[in-house]
C-alpha cells in the first residue's frame, strides 16, 4: 500500500509516522469505475490517480482514459490507453477503446479497425461496443452498407435492458440510412430508439 511518511511532534523530539491508504490499488480501481458509473468524474479521477500512486496497471490507465473520453479529449484518452494495453496486452476492452479514440480524431483509421477486429475476435460479449466501433469506421469511409450491417448485428446483440446502449446504436443507425437516401428506414430507427424505456438510474 501506498504511505504517506510525516513528522509529528512528541514532547522535545519529532517522531515519524508513516500513514497508510487502507485501500489497495484494486479497490481504489473499483471505486473509482463506481463513480465514473455514477457520472462523478471528478471523484472517479481522485481514485485511478490513487490507485496509480501505487504503481501503474491497466485498470486505473483504461478509468483515466475512459474520463478523457467523456470529458472531449481524446487524444489523452489514446495516451492512456496505450499505456494500459502494455500492461494488459491481452485486453478486447482496451483495444477497443483505443480504436475509438482514433476514429474520434480521424487518425491511424487503419489501425483502429484493426485493432477492434482484434478486439472481436478476442471477447464476443463486446460485440455490440466493438461493431459499433467498426460501423463508424465504415461510414466514415464511406461503405453504409458494411455500416447498416455492423450497426444491426451490433443491436441484434445488444441486452434488451442496456437501454441507453441500444439508443446509442439506433441513432448511429438512423444517420447511415439517412446518408444512405432512406429516410423511411431512418425514421423507423429512430421511432424504435424513442419506444425504449427510461433509462436505469446510476
Amino acid at each position: 500500500m501506498a504511505g504517506l511518511l510525516l513528522l509529528e511532534a512528541c514532547g522535545a523530539f519529532p517522531r515519524l509516522v508513516i500513514l497508510r491508504d487502507p485501500l489497495s490499488p484494486a479497490e481504489h480501481t473499483a471505486l473509482g469505475a463506481a463513480y465514473e458509473a455514477q457520472g462523478k468524474l471528478d471523484l472517479a479521477r481522485a481514485e485511478y490517480e490513487a490507485a496509480l500512486a501505487a504503481g501503474e496497471s491497466a485498470g486505473p490507465l483504461l478509468g483515466l482514459g475512459n474520463l478523457a473520453v467523456a470529458e472531449g479529449r481524446p487524444w489523452e484518452a489514446e495516451a492512456y490507453f496505450r499505456r494500459a494495453l502494455r500492461y494488459d496486452p491481452d485486453s478486447a476492452l482496451i483495444r477497443n477503446n483505443l480504436a475509438w479514440t482514433l476514429l474520434l480524431q480521424g487518425k491511424a483509421l487503419e489501425e483502429a479497425e484493426a485493432l477492434a477486429r482484434e478486439a472481436l475476435a478476442r471477447d464476443a460479449r463486446l460485440a455490440p461496443y466493438v461493431r459499433d466501433t467498426l460501423a463508424l469506421l465504415a461510414k466514415r469511409r464511406g461503405d453504409l452498407a458494411a455500416a447498416r450491417a455492423e450497426l444491426e448485428a451490433a443491436l441484434a446483440a445488444a441486452p434488451e435492458a442496456d437501454i441507453p446502449l441500444r439508443r446509442q446504436l439506433y441513432g448511429h443507425l438512423a444517420a447511415v440510412l439517412r446518408e444512405a437516401g432512406e429516410a423511411e428506414a431512418a425514421a423507423a430507427a429512430e421511432g424504435a430508439a424513442s419506444t425504449l424505456g427510461p433509462s436505469p438510474s446510476p
